[in-house]
């Protein structure tokens, strides 16, 4: 710990970011409800990026600030949270999504849809603990870039999801996807500890902490707008094409789509339909459901690919072992 550092709490930094969190979030969630061009949302949006620019400010003012900003002068420092935010937005994002599909689709309850998923996190644990070796040997650049490739493709195998019917299916993608993962979060925080001064080790810490955490927070909410977003746009212009289903019931299909209420099960559409007509329903819903879907994976594949293109920034001597002892002035690379 840096002995000059003032011990108090950032209570204008907390109350900053936390404000600008919110907005963010609560618009990104509600956009699709609100309409993303209403006064409400686009005023959400308005107030978190001026949130997020006063809370640069005080933090590069402050004496004792809830974030040391001036941390992400050193590259590697910037680089290495990059790949933290995007590593988590994939992962918990493409979690999200695929539970939903498990549910909501196929209809399988929570337990199975945990077990079927369990491949990933599986991997993640066999996998780490040789990333971290190998970081201590080659260095961070290449393992990280390697791991965020990895988990792209992973997702990418994940984002058509219209053939799955057993978990046998769903076994490669999330056996690749948690590789990639797994060669990614413990020398992540190698290259962050490394390039932190040891007097500001935990605010380097805390910082990797915060910026996952905020990457778990964009990825459930951005993906998920992207999802509904999606959702809503194809199945209207899917109904326009069914000139059988009244425009009254169309309507209100649309409608509590847009609401957020997903399950075509969880709907009840007040109106006489035929059992014929109630199928093509429930099938247009899970057909146009995948291809919603695929496109929000698609959408967390790039920014993972973020990550890829970050860890090139990366000093490729920064290894395990100079994360305990290293010291080096937040400038330097």
């Amino acid at each position: 710990m840096d002995p000059k550092t003032d011990r108090h709490v950032d209570i204008p930094g907390v109350a900053t970011i936390s404000i600008a969190l919110f907005c963010l979030t609560f618009a990104l969630v509600e956009g699709q409800s609100y309409g993303w061009a209403s006064a409400t949302i686009l005023s959400l949006f308005a107030v978190a990026a001026v949130g997020f620019v006063v809370f640069v400010f005080i933090e590069l003012k402050t004496a004792s600030p809830l974030a040391q900003l001036r941390l992400f002068r050193n590259r590697s420092f910037t680089a290495g949270n990059i790949v933290g935010v995007v590593i988590n937005f994939g992962l918990i994002g493409v979690i999200f999504l695929l539970v939903l599909y498990l549910q909501i689709v196929l209809q399988i309850n929570a337990l199975k849809a945990g077990l079927w998923i369990l491949p990933l996190p599986l991997a993640i644990i066999v996998v780490a603990p040789f990333a971290g070796r190998l970081t201590d040997k080659l260095g961070g650049r290449w393992i990280l870039f390697v791991g965020t490739l990895i988990s792209a493709a992973g997702i990418f195998l994940m984002s058509d999801l219209t053939g799955v019917a057993t978990w046998i299916d769903l076994l490669l993608p999330l056996v690749v996807s948690g590789i990639g993962i797994g060669m990614v979060m413990a020398p992540v925080t190698t290259v962050i500890m490394a390039s932190t001064p040891v007097q500001q080790s935990g605010m380097g810490a805390g910082i990797l902490s915060t910026t996952r955490q905020i990457g778990t927070v964009m990825g459930l909410s951005v993906l998920g707008a992207v999802l509904q977003n999606r959702l809503v746009s194809n199945i209207t212009q899917a109904l326009s094409q069914m000139p059988q289903i009244p425009a009254a019931i169309r309507d209100q299909i649309t409608q509590k789509l847009a609401s957020g209420k997903l399950s075509m099960g969880n709907m009840s559409i007040s109106g006489n339909l035929s059992n014929a007509v109630s199928g093509q329903i429930g099938d247009l819903f899970k057909t146009q459901f995948a291809l919603s879907l695929k496109t929000a994976m698609l959408v967390g594949m790039v920014v993972v690919l973020i990550g890829t293109v970050a860890s090139l920034f990366i000093s490729s001597h920064i290894k395990k072992s100079q994360a305990a002892g290293l010291n080096r002035r937040p400038g330097e690379g």
